[in-house]
C-alpha cells in the first residue's frame, strides 16, 4: 500500500500515480490518497471519464473518539494503470452529511444509502434517500455502525412503511413476490409493475437477514477474522477467504510462498467451477431440461466431493489463513486433482453440446434478460454478468494478485448479455478454471505454505482483492498494535451486481424472471452482511 496526500483534481490523480512506483510482490497496487469533500464529485468523474476508472467502492468508519470525524472512503479502480485508487476524507461530526455521486454515477447509489443506514451520514442530492438495508421496523436515529451504538441492547420495532415506486397507467398491475418463497431460497421481495405478463418495472427489497458480520470483526484475532470472512457466503467460502487474508497481508506487508500461492489458486478455481455448474444446473432446470440439470448436479457433486477429499470440507472450509495456507495438500490429493481435470473436461464438454443443441433451450436463452454493456459500466457491475455483456473486467486480470502474477489470463468476454452469453460463458470459463488448476499443478514443489510469522505488527490498513465466482470481491481491513481488527469492511459482488437485474428483466415477461435470476445467480447472505 503506498500513500499520498490531498488530491483535487485528475491531474493531481495522474502525478501520485505515475510518482508511485511502489509494488507490492509484482501484484496490482493500491494507491491512498486524500481529499477533501467538495471536490469528490468532480474528482469521482474526471476518474471515470478521463482515466476510465470504476467506482468500486464506498465505506465510512467512525473515528469520533480519535479526530471527532468520520472517515469516508472511496475506492476506485484504474486498469490502465492496474492500480485501486484509496480516497479518503474527513466528515465533521457536527455536520454528519457528504456530497452525493449517485446522480452522475449510478453505481454510488446503494453504497451512500447503506453508508446513511448504518452510520447516520446523509448524502446530500442523493436521488433516491429511502432506506436501504434497515428496514421501515428500524428505529429513527439508532446506528449500528457507530461506536456508541450499544451491540447487546434489544432494539424495539417500530412501525413504518416502505414506500415503492409507484407505475401508473392503463391495463399497470402490481405482482408481489416473497419475501417468503415456494422453494428453499433466501428471502427477498420483488414487485413487479407489469401490463399483461410484460415487465414494464421490478423494484427489489432485499436485505432480510442481516447478521452484522463486519461488525462483528471488531475485536476479533486476524484469524477468526478469516472464520468470520468464510461464512459471509458459503459457496464462496475461499474467495472471501482469500480477499480478507490479501487485505491482512497486505496491510502488514506479509510476503506469502510460492507454494501457497499455487494451492490457494487452485482452491480458487475448484469453487468456480463448482459454483458454474450450479448457475449451469439452475438455468437448464428453469427451462425444464431435467437431465441436463441431472448432469450439471453430478458434475458438480463430483467437484464438490474432491473438495472434500482434499480439504475436509466440501466448500473447503479451514483451508486459507492471512499468511498463507492452514493445512498443505499432501502428493495423494494434487494427483487427485490432477486427475479429476482429464477425467471430467469431456463431461463439461458434452453437458455443453447437450445444452446448446436443442433449439428449445437456445430458444429459450437467447435475447432473454439481456443486460448492455452501458447499463453494465454504469451500474459497475462485475463478474460473468459484466463479461457476458462484453465488459472487459476481471481481477485476476486487470488487478492482478497471488499466482495470477506468474500465469496471465486470457480475458474471456461475450457480446450479447442475455441468458445464453451468461450460460455459455460460465462453460468458457470453467474450461479455463481446469486450465489454471492444471499450471498450478504442474509447476507445484515442495516447501512452506505459510510466510513469515514474525512480521512486525503495527497499526495499519489495506484493501485486498479477488475474483470470486460471481466477480470482484473487496475487503477493506484495519488492524491494531495488538494484532486485532480495528475495523472491517466488505464489497461483495452480489452487492454490485443485485441493482442490474431490474435493467435485464425489462421489456421481458414474468415467467422469464426464475431463469434471468438465476443466470445471475446473486447471493441474499452475500448481499446483506
Amino acid at each position: 500500500m503506498a500513500t499520498t496526500k490531498c488530491i483535487r483534481n485528475t491531474e493531481d490523480i495522474m502525478r501520485v500515480i505515475l510518482g508511485n512506483t511502489n509494488e507490492y510482490h509484482g501484484e496490482a497496487r493500491e494507491i491512498v490518497t486524500d481529499s477533501e469533500l467538495a471536490f469528490l464529485p468532480e474528482l469521482a468523474l474526471g476518474i471515470v471519464e478521463k482515466l476510465n476508472g470504476t467506482l468500486q467502492f464506498i465505506f465510512a468508519e467512525d473515528n469520533r473518539s480519535q479526530n471527532n470525524a468520520f472517515s469516508l472512503h472511496h475506492v476506485f479502480s484504474i486498469p490502465s494503470h492496474r492500480c485501486m485508487l484509496h480516497v479518503m476524507s474527513e466528515i465533521p461530526a457536527d455536520t454528519p452529511e457528504f456530497p452525493s455521486l449517485a446522480l452522475r454515477l449510478p453505481s454510488a447509489n446503494w453504497h451512500e444509502r447503506k453508508i446513511a443506514d448504518m452510520l447516520g451520514l446523509t448524502p446530500v442530492g442523493h436521488p433516491d434517500p429511502r432506506r436501504l438495508v434497515l428496514h421501515e421496523d428500524w428505529p429513527e436515529g439508532l446506528y449500528p455502525w457507530r461506536t456508541d451504538f450499544d451491540q447487546t441492547q434489544a432494539v424495539p420495532r417500530v412501525e413504518g412503511t416502505y414506500m415503492f415506486h409507484k407505475i401508473d397507467g392503463e391495463g399497470v398491475f402490481e405482482i408481489p413476490v416473497g419475501p417468503v418463497h415456494a422453494g428453499i431460497i433466501e428471502p427477498g421481495h420483488f414487485r413487479f409493475s407489469s401490463v399483461g405478463e410484460k415487465i414494464l418495472y421490478l423494484e427489489l427489497r432485499l436485505f432480510y437477514k442481516h447478521r452484522g458480520i463486519e461488525r462483528f470483526m471488531e475485536g476479533r484475532s486476524l484469524l477468526e477474522g478469516a472464520i468470520a470472512a468464510e461464512r459471509i457466503s458459503g459457496d464462496e467460502t475461499i474467495a472471501n477467504a482469500v480477499a480478507y487474508s490479501q487485505a491482512v497481508e497486505r496491510a502488514l506487508g506479509l510476503a506469502i510462498p510460492e507454494r501457497a500461492k499455487r494451492l490457494r489458486a487452485v482452491l480458487l478455481e475448484l469453487e468456480r467451477t463448482h459454483c458454474h455448474l450450479a448457475d449451469i444446473g439452475g438455468a437448464v432446470t428453469d427451462v425444464a431440461f431435467a437431465v441436463g440439470a441431472a448432469k450439471a448436479a453430478i458434475l458438480r457433486e463430483k467437484v464438490l466431493d474432491l473438495c472434500e477429499r482434499i480439504s475436509g470440507s466440501r466448500f473447503m472450509r479451514g483451508m486459507i489463513v492471512p499468511g498463507g495456507l492452514r493445512r498443505d495438500l499432501n502428493n495423494r490429493a494434487v494427483l487427485q486433482v490432477a486427475n479429476f481435470i482429464e477425467v471430467e473436461l469431456c463431461a463439461v464438454q458434452e453437458l455443453e453440446s447437450s445444452i446448446f443443441s436443442r433449439s428449445s433451450i437456445v430458444d429459450r436463452f437467447t435475447r432473454t434478460g439481456s443486460l448492455s454493456a452501458e447499463h453494465a459500466l454504469k451500474l459497475g457491475v462485475v463478474g460473468p454478468i459484466a463479461r457476458a455483456s462484453g465488459v472487459p473486467v476481471d481481477a485476476r486480470i486487470n488487478y492482478p494478485y497471488g499466482f495470477y502474477t506468474m500465469y496471465p489470463l486470457g480475458l474471456i468476454t461475450r457480446s450479447e448479455g442475455d441468458v445464453a452469453s451468461r450460460v455459455k460463458l460460465k462453460f468458457d470459463e470453467i474450461r479455463q478454471s481446469l486450465a489454471v488448476i492444471k499450471a498450478a499443478l504442474d509447476g507445484i514443489e515442495q516447501g512452506a505454505i505459510y510466510g513469515d510469522d514474525e512480521a512486525t505488527i503495527i497499526h495499519s490498513q489495506a484493501l485486498g482483492w479477488v475474483e470470486a465466482p460471481r466477480g470482484q470481491a473487496i475487503c477493506w481491513v484495519e488492524i491494531t498494535e495488538t494484532s486485532k481488527i480495528a475495523q472491517c469492511r466488505w464489497r461483495t459482488p452480489s452487492f454490485s451486481n443485485w441493482p442490474a437485474l431490474p435493467l435485464a428483466l425489462q421489456g421481458d415477461i414474468v415467467p422469464d424472471f426464475p431463469l434471468v435470476n438465476k443466470s445471475f445467480n446473486l447471493s441474499y447472505a452475500g448481499n446483506d452482511l
